[in-house]
Formats: structure tokens, C-alpha cells, sequence
């Protein structure tokens, strides 16, 4: 199928999908995405798309056209963290992943599948560009996991941190704060304009960590009502 480019008579005919027309045979659309490479397959996401929908094109810049200030999508995997403890995990780190959130959920009496099944659904996920997951130390001894969607309000994405987590025994020696750190890091690397996270009230330690790094459970401003968190199962 051809068509005149930009719809005028005066330019030679070309193929629909090789020129700007009015009468694409199928509707088109455009996402602000991350791209991620593993191997020989790229993974794109979030994406606003039908399961199975083909990806026509991917540029590294939308530009002027949904916003005066040019918006940034990267088209490499998330950058490693500066800090050496802490480094950005792989789909080979998913024994690690699923030991370290088993063992948190333990720790604090909540419901785990175990660390096979964590780990297999750690597999799939980072596969799918659906978690970025960030280990600290050596065995490793710590981890948070992140989560990217595309923000409402404005162009670029919000983050949410997910899970955040350091084995008692190296607790009150840094490592937490070097993950919450190399965490926003990445995230504003990303394009996050924006991270929201949960703790509980009398998780004193936790509560400390994050207002230390400028978190906030009061809206819109320091005198602002206490925000509050409700969750339940469906």
C-alpha cells in the first residue's frame, strides 16, 4: 500500500509505513519507554500495548512533539550503581533474589512461596523488564526492588520501591542507606521524576532511612496530613 508523504500529491508515492500518512491501514501509537538489552533480545517496557502487539520502530528521543522539554529514553539496560557494594542484579541472580525476600518475609512473619518459586518469578520478571533489582555486598547481603509505570501527571515515570531489605547481621552499618542511595540514583537515571515506597510505623530504623533522604509521609508539605497506606487481598 503507498501514499503520497505527508498527504501531498506533489512527492512520489511511498509505502505507508515509510512515510508520514493519514491512511495507515491499522492504527499506530507512540509510548515513552525503557529499552533493556539481554543477549540478543531487546525488552521495552512499560508499555501501554495489547499482548502481542508488534513494535514497529524505537527512537531514542520523542522530542518536541509531546512536550516543550525534550524527554530522554534510554536505549541501554539501567546503569550500574557508583557505589561498589552495590551493583544491579541479573537474571543469573535470581537464587540470590529469591533467598534474600524468603528470608525477609520470614523474618517478619509475612507469607512466602519459598525461594524457588521468588526466584523463578525473579527470572521472568527481570527478563521482562518488569523489576530492576539492586543487591548490596559481597554474598549478597542486601537488595531492594524497584518498579517503573508511566507517570499521570507528567511526562517521564514514577518509581516505586518495592522491597528493601539487609540481613540482620550487617544492619546499622551502611548498607541500607548505599542501596536507598544507588536506588534513586538509577531511578533518576531512568527518568523518575518521582519514587514512593511503604513501611510499617513502628519500623523505626527503616522510617529514619528514608527521612534522612528526604522521604516524607505528609502531603503536599512538612505540616500536611500523615499519608496512609491501605493494602488488601483480592
Amino acid at each position: 500500500m503507498c501514499e503520497h508523504p505527508r498527504d501531498d500529491p506533489a512527492t512520489p508515492m511511498r509505502g505507508v509505513f515509510g512515510t508520514r500518512s493519514a491512511d495507515r491501514p491499522n492504527r499506530s501509537a507512540s509510548t515513552t519507554s525503557r529499552c533493556s538489552l539481554a543477549g540478543e533480545r531487546v525488552h521495552v517496557g512499560p508499555l501501554e500495548a495489547v499482548h502481542g502487539t508488534p513494535i514497529v520502530d524505537i527512537k531514542p528521543v520523542l522530542g518536541q512533539a509531546v512536550s516543550k522539554e525534550p524527554v530522554e529514553v534510554r536505549t541501554d539496560r539501567p546503569p550500574q550503581p557508583a557505589d561498589p557494594a552495590v551493583r544491579l542484579a541479573e537474571v543469573g541472580d535470581a537464587e540470590d533474589i529469591g533467598r534474600l525476600l524468603h528470608d525477609f518475609n520470614s523474618e517478619f512473619d509475612d507469607p512466602t512461596p519459598g525461594p524457588a518459586f521468588i526466584a523463578e518469578r525473579a527470572r521472568r520478571l527481570i527478563s521482562d523488564g518488569e523489576i530492576t533489582v539492586l543487591l548490596g555486598g559481597a554474598k549478597p547481603h542486601g537488595i531492594a526492588v524497584l518498579r517503573f509505570r508511566p507517570a499521570l501527571f507528567k511526562e517521564g515515570l514514577d518509581s516505586y520501591l518495592e522491597e528493601l531489605y539487609v540481613v540482620p547481621d550487617l544492619r546499622g552499618q551502611g548498607l541500607g542507606r548505599a542501596l536507598m542511595e544507588a536506588t534513586i540514583d538509577l531511578a533518576r537515571g531512568m527518568g523518575a521524576g518521582y519514587m514512593d515506597l511503604g513501611t510499617s510505623e513502628d519500623d523505626v530504623a527503616a522510617r529514619a532511612l528514608y527521612e534522612s533522604l528526604g522521604f516524607s509521609n505528609r502531603e503536599g508539605k512538612a505540616d500536611g496530613p500523615v499519608s496512609l497506606f491501605y493494602e488488601r487481598e483480592l
